[in-house]
Parts: structure tokens; sequence; C-alpha cells
């Protein structure tokens, strides 16, 4: 089975590589090689390879093409299981100022915020094949929800409904984690009105 590392480097590559750039990027000298014997991969030709179909996950491809995106907003919130709506698009958010024109082609829905901003409840979880990627938590998700006007109202109602199937202690917990996030992201307001969602289901 190919690593993450040598899928990622076939998916940079546009699915193509070969045996030099492979060594350029580290691997060894027979990894292609191998990785053909086992029925890994497809020979091209002498020397050349591509990734087999099975390899392929949308996700992991996207998060690996954009390495500066952590998927976020509704998509962040398909990936914790909380919500029965599944994403149109993939919501990343980017550090301000980041600009590629290829997003659109991936079916990418941009968000910016501020770079000391873009790592804050950033964590790596699994594609729905398994392969990392990043997203950010629960809480962080909440917020960035909140603070988006066009946000179906269905959608945030769901999330307080599955609050209140939390332990007492997880709640505790995931709301004092969301008033931090809040404080350091000038996001009070929001955290307030989700304080209200769950204290009226």
């Amino acid at each position: 089975m190919l690593t993450n590392e040598l899928i990622k480097m076939f998916v940079l590559n546009d699915n193509v590589l070969t045996n030099q750039l492979a060594i350029e990027n580290g691997f060894g000298k027979n990894t292609l090689s191998e990785a053909y014997k086992r029925g890994d991969i497809e020979k091209l030709a002498h020397g050349k390879y591509a990734m087999k179909e099975i390899y392929f996950d949308d996700m992991y491809i996207k998060q690996a093409r954009f390495p500066s995106g952590i998927y976020s907003h509704r998509f962040a919130l398909y990936l914790t299981h909380l919500t029965s709506v599944t994403p149109h698009y993939s919501d990343m958010t980017f550090p301000r100022g980041y600009n590629n024109k290829d997003l659109p082609l991936y079916n990418i829905h941009p968000y910016y915020i501020k770079k000391e901003l873009h790592n804050l409840g950033k964590i790596e979880t699994k594609s729905i094949q398994g392969n990392p990627i990043y997203a950010y938590d629960l809480e962080r998700t909440v917020l960035d929800l909140l603070y988006e006007t066009e946000v179906n109202t269905y959608t945030i109602q769901e999330i307080a409904v599955e609050y209140n199937n939390f332990t007492e202690n997880d709640c505790r917990q995931s709301l004092s984690k969301m008033e931090d996030y809040a404080e350091k992201m000038n996001r009070m307001e929001e955290y307030k009105r989700f304080l209200c969602l769950i204290q009226n289901n």
C-alpha cells in the first residue's frame, strides 16, 4: 500500500511521478518500481508511473494540493458527523493574503482570516477514506458558522440539539474552549447566541 507521503507526491505532480523526481524528493531509488511490483501503481513508461484510481481521495487530494487550507464551516461540521446536511462544496479557510486561482477548479469555497488566528482550533482528523486531513474542531466551527450570515438556521439548531446529548462535563469543557476562542477571535456575541440556543433546546 502507498504511504501518505508518496500519495501526496503523486497529487502534487498531477498523478505522474518519475524515478528521478521521487529520488530528488527523498524517496529510495526502488520505491516506485517496488510499488509497481506490488500492484499499487501503474507503469506509463520506463521510470514513469501513475497512481491507481483506488487511491483517489478527494478530501485528501484537496488538502495536499492546498496545504495552507483547513477544512472549515459546513464541511468541518460534516466531518464531525453532527449534521445530516451534506455540503455541496468544500469550505476551506486560508490565511489572509493567500491567493490561488485553482480553488474554483477543485470546488473549494474559500474563507480568509488573520494569520495569527488561522491555526486556532486546527486538528488532524480523517477523510471518509481514512487519510489524514486538517479541519477545525467543533468549537471553532460553531463560531465560524454563527459568524456567517448565510448559514441555514436549521444547521445551527441541529448542533444545539446535539450539545444537549453531551455529558455535563463534556459540554462544560467544550463551551469553555469555545469561550476562549471567542475572546481571541472577537466573537463573544456569537458565543452568547449559541449559549441561548442551548438553553432553549
